[in-house]
């Protein structure tokens, strides 16, 4: 999932290789029913939506911030039993938003903290 995606792109950026770098503000994951058209790529509904919005708006740094209904699930799983949650919230078009960042021991140190896009 994100864990791994994330840890991939990082050790690639790390390498030098090349002069190539792979530039990712961040990940946000929603859980819901989506609407998607067989064949393509094309996607709609409020998971989508919300996902977007923490990936291009919330996270910095590579950071992976989740729902409350992810961590909810998550925390239900034996892979996270050793991930930090940290719980931020703000205001986004007129509505109180909870969102979770979500580490584990071998990331390395958050790149800076997330904050509200403008809405």
């Amino acid at each position: 999932g994100a864990l791994a995606v994330q840890k991939l792109v990082r050790r690639s950026n790390q390498s030098g290789v090349d002069e190539r770098s792979i530039e990712v503000t961040g990940y946000g994951i929603h859980c819901g029913e989506i609407l998607q058209i067989e064949g393509t790529d094309v996607h709609w509904g409020d998971p989508v939506n919300t996902a977007s919005k923490l990936g291009q708006d919330m996270a910095k740094g590579g950071t992976i911030v989740v729902t409350t209904q992810v961590k909810e699930e998550c925390l239900k799983d034996s892979r996270f039993v050793n991930a930090t949650w940290k719980e931020e919230s703000c205001k986004m078009s007129g509505a109180d938003f909870v969102y979770h960042i979500v580490t584990t021991p071998e990331d390395a140190t958050p790149q800076g903290s997330p904050s509200c896009g403008s809405q």
